[in-house]
């Protein structure tokens, strides 16, 4: 994963669930992944 910024990540995550920023927020993402 050398390279894969979280930014990257959570840009994927919204992609992938076909949502934006607005419905997926950071907050709710850090939780997701446990942060």
């Amino acid at each position: 994963m050398a390279g894969y910024t979280y930014a990257n990540l959570t840009t994927d995550i919204r992609n992938y669930t076909e949502v934006d920023a607005n419905v997926f927020t950071a907050a709710v993402i850090n939780r997701f992944l446990g942060r």
